[in-house]
């Protein structure tokens, strides 16, 4: 019986991110800036370039680090590549002003939205924290990577990579999937 539980939750997971990852961008789900000016999430794009999208939190340990990596090596090199670098906080329940502090606190040198209710993250069925999707330049899905472990960072700026070697070989690009993104062991 355990076993039948695992599989069908994991089935569940698996079912959700397919059906996401043949949609084309961010759903039209309200988000907010660190002003707590409303904006849909399907706005959020860049120009016909990769779209980095990590769903994280402030009160998680993997979250906080993976977040941190994430603003060293925008910095140091996907900013340079036209990369834009998104973070989608959503551990706020409805009050977002406990995030700006924190977030310019770290310096954070990316564009920062709330999900206030956490409405984005279940219309992206995201299925746990941190959670990474990478966009190719036609805002469809390339990549997802759920979890973080130090050293996830070398192998989704090597899939970034694959994504801007690809760009522009066709329209449509097919989902890349690496085989060694998979759900972190705890």
């Amino acid at each position: 019986m355990k076993y039948f539980k695992l599989f069908s939750t994991l089935t569940t997971i698996l079912l959700a991110m397919s059906a996401f990852s043949q949609k084309s961008g961010l759903p039209n789900v309200d988000v907010y800036t660190l002003e707590g000016r409303s904006i849909s999430a399907e706005i959020i794009n860049n120009d016909g370039k990769p779209l980095l999208v990590v769903f994280w939190k402030t009160n998680d340990k993997d979250c906080l680090e993976q977040i941190s990596m994430f603003n060293e090596i925008y910095n140091d090199s996907l900013k340079t590549k036209g990369v834009k670098f998104v973070a989608i906080c959503v551990n706020c329940t409805g009050n977002l002003y406990h995030i700006k502090p924190f977030v310019y606190g770290h310096d954070f040198n990316f564009e920062v939205y709330v999900d206030k209710n956490g409405d984005l993250k279940r219309a992206m069925a995201v299925p746990e924290l941190p959670f990474t999707i990478l966009f190719d330049q036609n805002m469809k899905v390339f990549s997802q990577h759920i979890g973080y472990c130090r050293g996830d960072e070398n192998l989704i700026c090597s899939i970034v990579d694959k994504c801007l070697e690809m760009r522009g070989q066709q329209d449509d690009l097919v989902e890349y999937t690496n085989p060694e993104l998979k759900v972190k062991d705890d």
